[in-house]
């Protein structure tokens, strides 16, 4: 098998401006992750000719003599950047505290810890009269420049606002009391505390912001270029970048972030910097980037105080929200509205003739623009890699972008629904905060509340072994019916298997839910209340969502100390409600759990719920009978377009995570595969009993009976790939896993056994990723399932897929198009080899609806969020309520609306009511 070897490496980016403003510098520092194995340095010298700007620049490179071929290529680039204005600019400061409603927003201003986007646009509706003003008002420019500035700066106490002064001439934001001096005197790291932003960049008090960020525009096309070439020659694979943060107020950030995460992979990390020398901030960048990335480059947990999450570690912008209008727009229908490009002046090779036309308003490169659509650690707009984007939607113009697919538009609908809980503080808390589905959503839902400047925390409870042990094994999977299911699976297992040195009898006394488990598990519920939350969490917030069983005895504790929170419980499981009433174990745990719902203190508990609303996924039985139809909304989990499990990856990216699944394969006990060169089914999940292990290797196996039979010679073999990792609250896997590695030495199974892979992969969202991108076919043959987001994964992939007729799973496939429903192994079977005679067709079907997928995705899930957030503010009852109805109704139309309809809730069967 071809593999390729790449080195990890760590970037620090730092910029210099030279004090006669004739040069500007950029220089990197190369890490491997300990030691700073490389320096690479960019030079441009500046010019000025009016009514010009564009770049020109050369690149040499250069063969280093090295012992191991570590960074051996050096790249020389030097270039010139005309500019139309001068660097230095004769400041106009204006004071910022003329207008009335712009010193009240300021002193009513919230948090500045977070970014709010909607709080200059609602300022603006409040004042029609400025709307009715010249776009170049400087007015306005305050409102898009200083409040940005005063919220990235996180430093300022809302007492100092008004001290804040702009530049009329160049959008500059500065500090008064230090800064209303004009001159070439350098900032210094004295005023650090004032005006952090104008250190790391600007560096001089009369540098002009507007045309440096012109200038810096144009150094993205050289760093293009230059990162292309250096980490190509060099072998590299770009880990994270540290870049100071006061980049974030930049243009060239639209097209950076893009760059960093899509193209090199790799995190953009941002921090404050307090170097002056160029070499030394770029070594610190590097460093401090290396310490946020662990192994197998997992982004390292930040858990901070009473164990709030810090989704990125709080420091790592991915993508913005105009990332989501993009991925909206690439995977529904193509719009046909007007494209706009960022540097529209470079782009259509007649630089100079677009400068001269440019007036004073279009010339402007606002920190608005860059700013508008982050969150503090989640920023700006995301541009496509042929610098075609639709143009960008800012607090001032967002209604002026047009879709032909009502999809587009749900991002500017939740900017608008977004500021009604600006001032509403929301908590979640889970289990845990990585591994698993819940996990994975939030992390995701945080950053998209985040970038609508919402007030939302998410927390988690202190991991106990014993706890997990008892909340997997006597509460999920016996809401879930998988002790039978774990039955089954043992005694076949014993009885067919004849080479296995360890045959397991079930304890079914293992699955009963006792008094000391009871007993440990409201110990460990008090620890985490009386420890960390009682006088915080519990006290401060407006609404709270407990994810999941684990966390359903917080809500009597939360209920004691506050009596005007919303208390929101979130099942992500399937419950077996429809055998609430007739098997006894799941009743008895369905009852522990659900009493904390109710107040137990009251002669009918069930009149009186302690929850606002009980949200499941949109399957009727997974509700039991106890639960009042007031309470319930019925509301499915998402996956997200941007992330690592979604986003499009290079070939050569694509290599290096294939060499990482190498590894696991050899570290799982099986000979890797060249994936590129072999086809395969595969399917992710959990190494869990409820997951269809067995299935998926019986139907295998019958599969590869039929292909033998009338298999040409120059046919590739086929092979099953079973992949998946566990999560912290799951103890099961390491079990499972085994006993499938056992369950394959059967001597019927010797003809496969070597064609399926049992691989434990790494917690790295790239591996799932590549292996869905090479897959063939994808199965998902679950005995017992929640909803199983991966289903709505493999359709974005553009993936057939052959589903079991469990859960939720079947709400997300469009038989005979996405693929096929199946009741058992025969039809599975029959599906499968109808997909391999007829593939072209299949490919061709899933084409024609992926936009469908698009549905279980984080904007319009969050979308939902919202309205049920409105709805228990508003004390509005659950009853049984579809989330997902109005928003199909809304964004799609014709015969895709009638095929999501269709499949937004599944209702339970006759045999299935328990009532």
């Amino acid at each position: 098998m071809a593999t390729e070897s790449f080195t990890g490496a760590f970037l620090g980016c730092a910029l210099n401006i030279s004090e006669d403003r004739k040069r500007l510098d950029l220089h990197f520092s190369v890490n491997d992750g300990n030691f700073c194995i490389d320096t690479q340095a960019m030079s441009f010298h500046l010019k000025v000719s009016k009514g010009k700007s564009k770049i020109r620049h050369a690149l040499l490179i250069k063969d280093r003599e090295t012992v191991d071929d570590t960074a051996r290529w050096s790249l020389n680039l030097v270039g010139e950047i005309i500019l139309p204005e001068s660097l230095i600019c004769a400041h106009i400061y204006e004071k910022f505290v003329e207008e009335e409603e712009i010193n009240k927003f300021l002193k009513e201003s919230v948090d500045t810890s977070t970014i709010y986007t909607d709080d200059i646009k609602d300022l603006i509706e409040k004042n029609n009269t400025l709307l009715k003003k010249d776009a170049d008002n400087s007015i306005i420019n305050v409102y898009k420049t200083l409040i940005d500035h005063l919220h990235r700066t996180m430093n300022l106490s809302r007492q100092r606002h008004d001290d804040w002064r702009i530049c009329r001439k160049c959008d500059r934001v500065t500090y008064a009391k230090d800064s209303l001096s004009l001159g070439s005197t350098r900032t210094t790291s004295n005023s650090m505390s004032e005006y952090l932003l104008e250190y790391e960049i600007e560096h001089y008090e009369d540098t002009s912001y507007r045309m440096l960020s012109l200038a810096l525009s144009h150094v993205f096309e050289a760093f293009i270029a230059f990162m292309d070439i250096y980490t190509k020659k060099n072998k590299l694979k770009v880990i994270a970048i540290g870049f100071p943060v006061a980049a974030l107020k930049y243009q060239l950030m639209n097209k950076l972030l893009f760059f960093t995460w899509n193209h090199l992979d790799a995190f953009p990390c941002f921090f404050e910097t307090t170097r002056d020398e160029i070499e030394s901030a770029s070594d610190s960048l590097s460093r401090r980037a290396t310490r946020l990335i662990g192994y197998n480059n997992l982004v390292r947990l930040s858990i901070g105080k009473n164990n709030c999450v810090g989704v990125d570690s709080d420091c790592i912008s991915l993508f913005g929200l105009n990332g989501y209008r993009v991925a909206l727009l690439e995977h529904g229908e193509k719009s046909k509205t007007q494209k706009y490009n960022f540097d529209s002046d470079k782009s259509n090779g007649s630089e100079e003739k677009s400068v001269k036309n440019k007036d004073k308003k279009s010339l402007k490169c606002d920190q608005s623009e860059a700013l508008c659509e982050q969150g503090y650690t989640n920023c700006i707009q995301i541009n496509d890699h042929k610098k075609v984007c639709f143009k960008s939607i800012n607090p001032f113009a967002f209604e002026k972008v047009k879709y032909t697919n009502k999809c587009g538009n749900i991002i500017n609908d939740l900017i608008l629904l977004s500021k009604s809980f600006k001032n509403t503080r929301i908590s979640f808390i889970s289990s845990t905060p990585q591994g698993g589905g819940v996990a994975l959503m939030r992390h995701a839902h945080i950053r998209m509340y985040r970038m609508l400047g919402m007030r939302v925390n998410w927390y988690v409870t202190i991991p106990v072994n014993k706890i997990y042990e008892i909340t997997k094994k006597k509460f999920h999977n016996i809401l879930q019916g998988v002790f039978l299911q774990e039955c089954n699976f043992q005694t076949e297992f014993k009885n067919e298997s004849e080479n296995i040195t360890e045959k397991i009898e079930p304890d079914l006394s293992l699955e009963t839910l006792t008094d000391d488990d009871k007993a440990s598990y409201e110990k460990w519920i008090k620890q985490n209340s009386d420890r960390m939350w009682s006088n915080t969490v519990f006290k401060n917030s407006d609404i709270i969502v407990l994810d999941d069983h684990q966390t359903s005895g917080f809500a009597p504790r939360i209920r004691a100390i506050n009596k005007k929170v919303k208390i929101i419980y979130r099942s992500h499981i399937q419950i077996r409600g429809e055998h609430y009433s007739t098997e006894s174990r799941i009743k008895t745990t369905w009852d522990y759990i659900s009493k904390n719902f109710f107040d137990q203190t009251k002669t009918k508990p069930e009149d009186h719920p302690i929850i606002d609303l009980f949200l499941a996924h949109p399957i009727e039985t997974f509700v039991p009978s106890n639960i009042p139809k007031k309470l319930i909304t019925y509301l499915p989990p998402s996956t997200d377009l941007l992330d690592g499990l979604n986003k499009k990856m290079s070939a050569r990216i694509c290599r290096y995570y294939q060499e990482i699944f190498r590894k696991a394969c050899f570290n799982s006990g099986c000979p890797p595969i060249d994936l590129d060169e072999t086809d395969y089914i595969l399917q992710i999940s959990r190494f869990d009993p409820s997951k269809g292990l067995i299935d998926c290797i019986e139907v295998f196996a019958s599969v590869c009976d039929h292909l033998e039979s009338r298999q040409k010679n120059n046919q590739k073999p086929l092979y099953l790939i079973l992949a998946g990792h566990g999560s912290v609250d799951d103890p099961e896997g390491t079990t499972v896993f085994n006993y499938m590695v056992d369950f394959l030495q059967q001597e019927r199974l010797s003809k496969i056994r070597d064609r399926v892979k049992l691989v434990k992969v790494p917690p790295l969202d790239q591996v799932l990723n590549l292996l869905m991108t090479k897959a063939k076919i994808v199965l998902q043959l679950s005995k017992n399932e929640g909803f199983e987001i991966k289903v709505t994964e493999a359709l974005l992939h553009q993936k057939p897929i052959i589903v079991s007729d469990r859960g939720g799973i079947p709400l997300q496939v469009f038989d005979g198009m996405s693929g096929f429903i199946c009741k058992n192994q025969e039809q599975i079977i029959e599906k499968l080899l109808f997909i391999i005679d007829n593939y072209e067709m299949m490919l061709e079907n899933v084409r024609n609806v992926k936009e469908l997928g698009l549905i279980h995705t984080t904007p319009f899930n969050i979308m939902a969020w919202l309205r049920t957030f409105d709805k228990v503010l508003k004390n509005e009852p659950g009853n049984q309520e579809v989330a997902y109805e109005n928003l199909i109704k809304k964004y799609f139309k014709g015969k895709k609306q009638d095929m999501l309809l269709e499949k937004a809730f599944r209702p339970a069967s006759d045999s299935e009511h328990t009532e």
